[in-house]
């Protein structure tokens, strides 16, 4: 056995080490000298041009980055295939193995199985997910090319989509499962249209393991060579980071003698955290993932021994393995590990995290550790002086410290197993139940609300190749807004939120501007801020704008009303999580100042002019271009602008192209978020239910600017009624202004959250009469003809009729007698059940927006390319506008295409947004077609037998025009809030949605067992498309309403920065049956939309705020069990932690605590 001296000299001298990195990618062998440690696999696929393994959030909670490793052991002779997060895995690492990634798959011309069926079950929307998903799905098949569908729902819990809603994708996965005939006779599965399947009669290709990609023979031959395999491996880089891979545990413990401060890596899954997002150095890694040793699992009488270094995913089959050898009572320990295991981390993740990383960088709350702690278990650690064992219970000095020495090793875990009387469970309480181009790094505000006195930037400027753009270099206006231009591109003087953009280090690679960004050193003078509404309210915090409609003699109403009731609501902001970035590439054209960026933007119309006014140069010097963006979601209207600017600035200054893309952590704590609200309400009702008069003040965190605050609280206005009637309403919409970044267009823009404030008046208030939840509703719900409190008539009225539908449909009334059996002989789960109407207005609230235009070109080979103002960013808007197009001109949809969106083809576009993209493109192509239909015509009527492609040469020949612009303005509309008149929404896309959930009283997890959707979207135009966005849409509701929670530390910066602390739903979210239906059947007398369509993309997100309102049902439940009748005041989100609190149990009562002093703030809360 080498000594440490003895090594130490071998890596100096290079004897018996190798510094040669060889491995396959997809079917081809790459051999790099000496790379870098720090760089991943992601790092290097993107930089090779292999695009499609993106990156969504850097530490591994997304998987939108997944790859497939491969590997050979060679003591089976077989060849194992896993996913992994190329996010987080080191290039390093990835020595003697085959890396496969979406590019190795498939094409567009010839997919593969698995993109063809996710295709055809329309399980892509933005698209940003899919390859990862894609991946995730091969890496199941080639580990198990026969899955059951639980393997294939729980070989997903590493990737998140923000689109789809999730059933699709399930769909086409469960297409491949050996024991789901549903699924292969009928592809929609459990969301039902009509009864009709979306992908009958469609035929797939098989799957077959044999022709996928084989694992290389050359690796093979390098894995059995032990003369090149078991060598040291070694690499450097020019900043003196060393990777270190040892082949066996002697060499481990050598390591780790010769360097006790050196980091052990296994899955990279926390170090790779630590380094990207806390700057955190560690000069020496040494790779344990090619040690075979300890990676097994063993029943020795009365103990469960564990290897260390086995991988999670390992240690969860050979425990499953386990449970058949044990006794009964023993067994309890093991299922109690494997509990939470299932629930930890993502596949991915739990393919490579080793056991003893996840006790080493624990703490003694986090993971497995309460279990090991709990049943008694030792860890033994190992080293060059011997070995010893360390009680687990003794393991942990602090958080995150440990024990060990420096030079020890972890090498096993010895967990006694339990007692005849004994009995092991454990429980996880969570937010969500799974888990050449100069590159810009921001330097962004650590304060609230400051003065800057200093900025050092010398330490950064020392780096070769690095460069600083701040506000000096702005070389015309350093301002931007929405509405008005109230925020400064680069702050110059002072800062007004954390997150504010001060300056930017560029440099040629990521990680070089990254680490100059961080030697940038900045001196603040302390400012006094705000950060909740309340603190606004108290401080007189609040924007000078607002808004104020009445109707009707509020006096009067409350004067004749039995009782009245007064109330408020909090609901907690949302996250966009769009999958992809905000990100921009801007590229200086070399002569006229032009400049084009292409922009992950929703409002390119707006980037074009703030760029310009940036750059001091004319709006024609300046082309802003998006082929699609990987989800927006409204977080890209206006947010995306300044980044896009930043670009700009810099790529002006430097004369060369820069890129700018955020990070997940600094997209999250800079670009804003939907807008918290708080309403205070005062209700005057008939002792039967009926509403008289209702008198409300809503409130929104707008944030350190004013942004498009004004034009949400416009929306929660005018929706703060939902689908009910007041005969008198006052409604007053003011806007605090807190020193946070700036709360932005969300889905919705507003009006759910005006809907859910009533609709949670509306609970207790029915509560407090002691009246059922859906008499009361029923009651005071519009009628067709009945006005708005904005006096706007309701037409085409049909949510009576939905209401009724859906309770059918759904069998409301003998599930409610079911749900009501089971909360009678449960005591520990509870289930609650309950319905929820929305009507939404579709229009620009700002009457010069809805306006649109279009241009469209006939070439001669009869091919035709379309240009419109909207963006596609997965809500299928350009397949919609190809079908009008074609449509019109009577051709197939494969001829006509949509290259990209761009401000030099359609000019002064709206942004794609209020859900009327496709009212108002749809319409200028429409008429841009008709104009082109009728000039050829003549030749059509000619030669009627002809195809486009000759009618088009014949009018060429003819010197026929065959281009033509379309234009489309909103007719009817505008309204005055002054004084209440006007049309202010063209129409209403309306729905009722009915839930049932259940609850576990003692977690407060919660499970939805059914969702029943019914919309109506008018004469859809695109079936499937529309499908596609009612449930996506109600998953973000869901999120909203039950997941997601927004945080922030007391001196006002972020704290949920990514998918470990803030959770969207996942795949095991959605609800286990998923019914969706459309109304169909309907004369719609007064819509004048392009097809009688409506928009879809928002409406249906307050549907999924039907789970939230069934979760509160079951709630209930469970106090009245406990004896509480007290009206349940349950504020948005109802997480985990809310659904257990408000049980009101005796276990709860127990464990309340109050703080010490008074005045002691929480150490992360809602704003």
């Amino acid at each position: 056995m080498i000594g440490s001296e003895e090594l130490k000299q071998s890596l100096t001298n290079g004897t018996n080490t190798n510094n040669k990195l060889y491995f396959y990618l997809n079917k081809n062998p790459v051999t790099l000298e000496n790379p870098n440690p720090e760089v991943t696999v992601l790092d290097y696929l993107r930089s090779e041009g292999l695009t499609g393994t993106k990156l969504g959030c850097g530490e591994g909670g997304c998987g939108a980055c997944t790859v497939v490793l491969g590997n050979y052991d060679t003591e089976s002779g077989q060849a194992t295939y896993l996913s992994a997060n190329a996010c987080l895995t080191p290039l390093c690492s990835v020595n003697g193995k085959q890396v496969i990634t979406v590019e190795g798959l498939g094409n567009e011309k010839e997919p593969h199985p698995i993109q063809e069926r996710l295709a055809h079950h329309h399980g892509s929307q933005c698209g940003f997910c899919t390859p990862g998903i894609v991946m995730s799905l091969y890496g199941i098949l080639r580990d198990n090319c026969e899955p059951s569908v639980a393997d294939i729902e729980e070989g997903f819990d590493g990737n998140l989509c923000r689109c789809t809603g999730y059933r699709p994708i399930l769909d086409a996965a469960k297409t491949f499962a050996k024991d789901n005939e549903e699924h292969k006779a009928c592809t929609v599965g459990k969301s039902k249209l009509l009864g009709q399947c979306l992908t009958k009669d469609k035929t797939f290709k098989t799957y077959n393991t044999q022709d996928e990609l084989q694992f290389p023979q050359e690796l093979i031959d390098y894995k059995t060579d032990v003369s090149l395999s078991a060598n040291l491996l070694q690499f450097t880089n020019e900043l003196g980071y060393k990777w270190l891979r040892p082949s066996n545990i002697d060499q481990l413990i050598q390591l780790k003698n010769a360097f006790p401060k050196a980091k052990l890596i296994g899955g990279n899954t926390e170090v790779g955290i630590e380094m990207r997002l806390r700057f955190m150095e560690y000069k020496h890694l040494v790779y344990t993932g090619d040690i075979k040793e300890y990676t097994q699992l063993n029943i020795n009488g009365e103990t469960l021994e564990l290897g260390a270094n086995i991988t999670l995913n390992k240690l969860i089959k050979e425990l499953k393995k386990a449970l058949k050898l044990v006794k009964p009572h023993q067994a309890s320990t093991l299922n109690a590990l494997l509990t939470n295991l299932k629930w930890f981390a993502g596949n991915q993740i739990r393919n490579f995290a080793t056991l003893a990383g996840n006790i080493i960088t624990g703490s003694p709350i986090s993971d497995l550790n309460p279990i090991l702690i709990a049943t008694g278990a030792n860890l033994i650690v190992e080293s060059v002086d011997g070995r010893r064992s360390i009680p687990m219970r003794e393991l942990y000095t602090g958080y995150r410290k440990n024990a060990l020495k420096e030079n020890e090793v972890a090498i096993s875990l010895e967990v006694p197993l339990a007692k005849e009387s004994e009995f092991v469970r454990a429980y996880k309480q969570a937010k969500r139940k799974d888990d050449d181009i100069a590159i810009a790094n921001g330097f962004i505000s650590e304060k609230a609300h400051a003065k800057i006195k200093s900025i050092d930037y010398s330490e950064a400027l020392k780096i070769p190749g690095v460069y600083k753009i701040d506000h000096k270099d702005v070389p015309g206006h350093n301002k931007f807004g929405a509405v008005i231009q109230d925020e400064e591109i680069f702050a110059s003087e002072e800062v007004n939120t954390t997150g504010q953009i001060i300056a930017v280090m560029l440099a040629d690679d990521k990680l070089t501007a990254r680490k100059a960004a961080n030697l940038v050193k900045i001196e603040y003078e302390v400012l006094p801020h705000v950060l909740t509404i309340q603190e606004a309210i108290d401080q007189d915090s609040l924007f000078s704008q607002y808004r104020h409609i009445g109707r009707g003699n509020l006096e009067e109403e409350f004067a004749q009303s039995d009782h009245i009731f007064e109330g408020e609501h909090y609901i907690a902001g949302q996250e966009h999580f769009y999958l992809e970035t905000q990100g921009t590439l801007a590229i200086p054209k070399g002569e006229g100042q032009e400049i084009e960026l292409i922009s992950s933007n929703q409002g390119l119309n707006e980037l074009q002019m703030v760029v310009a006014e940036a750059l001091d140069i004319p709006f024609n010097r300046v082309v802003c271009k998006a082929k699609r963006l990987g989800g927006g979601f409204g977080g890209k209207e206006s947010r995306g602008t300044p980044y896009g600017a930043v670009a700009a600035v810099a790529a002006h200054t430097l004369n060369r192209p820069v890129r700018v893309v955020l990070d997940r952590d600094t997209d999250m704590c800079s670009s804003g978020q939907r807008h918290p609200f708080l309403g205070k309400w005062k209700l005057g009702v008939t002792k039967e239910g009926k509403f008289k008069a209702l008198d409300v003040t809503l409130y929104n965190n707008a944030g350190h600017s004013l942004d498009l605050s004004l034009g949400v609280m416009d929306r929660a206005v005018t929706h703060v009624d939902n689908c009910y009637f007041f005969p008198a309403l006052n409604v007053v919409g003011k806007l605090a202004k807190t020193n946070t970044p700036s709360n932005t267009a969300y889905r919705g823009f507003g009006g759910p959250q005006g809907m859910i404030i009533c609709e949670m008046m509306v609970s207790e208030v029915a509560d407090k009469l002691g009246i059922d939840q859906l008499e009361i509703r029923k009651m005071n719900m519009y009628e067709e003809g009945q006005s708005t409190h904005f006096n706007n008539e309701l037409l085409d009225w049909h949510v009576p009729e939905m209401w009724e539908r859906i309770l059918n449909q759904s069998n409301y009334n003998e599930r409610r007698e079911l749900v009501d059996k089971f909360n009678s002989e449960n005591v520990w789960k509870k289930r609650g059940l309950a319905v929820t109407p929305t009507k939404f207005g579709i229009s620009f609230g700002v009457k010069f927006l809805n306006q649109a235009g279009a241009l469209v070109h006939i070439y001669t080979d009869g091919s035709v390319l379309l240009s419109h103002g909207g963006v596609e960013m997965g809500q299928g808007l350009h397949t919609k506008m190809t079908q009008i197009c074609a449509d019109t001109l009577g051709i197939p949809v494969e001829q006509v295409f949509i290259s990209e969106t761009s401000t030099d083809k359609v000019i002064n576009a709206a942004p794609t947004a209020a859900s009327a993209s496709s009212d108002l493109n749809g319409y200028a192509i429409y008429n841009a077609c008709v104009e082109l239909r009728d000039r050829i015509k003549p030749y059509r009527d000619a030669n009627p037998n002809a195809t486009l492609k000759e009618w088009a040469k014949a009018a060429y020949f003819d010197r026929v025009n065959l281009s033509a612009n379309g234009y489309y303005k909103t007719p009817d509309i505008g309204y005055d809030f002054e004084t209440n008149q006007g049309l202010l929404f063209f129409y209403y896309t309306s729905g009722v949605s009915v839930s049932e959930v259940e609850i576990d009283v003692l977690t407060g997890d919660h499970t939805i067992l059914r969702a029943d959707i019914i919309m109506d979207i008018g004469q859809s135009i695109n079936v499937a498309t529309d499908i596609g966005q009612i449930e996506g849409a109600f998953i973000q509701g869901v999120g909203l309403t039950t997941i997601e929670e927004p945080l922030f530390h007391p001196d006002g910066r972020t704290f949920t920065k990514g998918p470990g602390n803030y959770k969207i739903p996942g795949f095991r979210d959605i609800p286990q049956e998923f019914y969706v239906d459309i109304l169909e059947g309907k004369e719609y007398k007064n819509l004048k939309t392009i097809k009688r369509s409506k928009g879809v993309g928002e409406p249906p997100l307050f549907m999924g705020a039907s789970v939230f309102f069934a979760i509160r049902d079951a709630i209930k439940q469970a106090r009245l069990a406990n004896g509480i009748t007290e009206v349940l005041k349950l504020t948005s989100p109802a997480t985990s932690e809310k659904i257990r609190l408000n049980c009101q149990d005796d276990l709860v009562n127990l464990s309340k605590v109050s703080p010490k002093n008074p005045t002691d703030k929480l150490w992360a809360h809602n704003i």
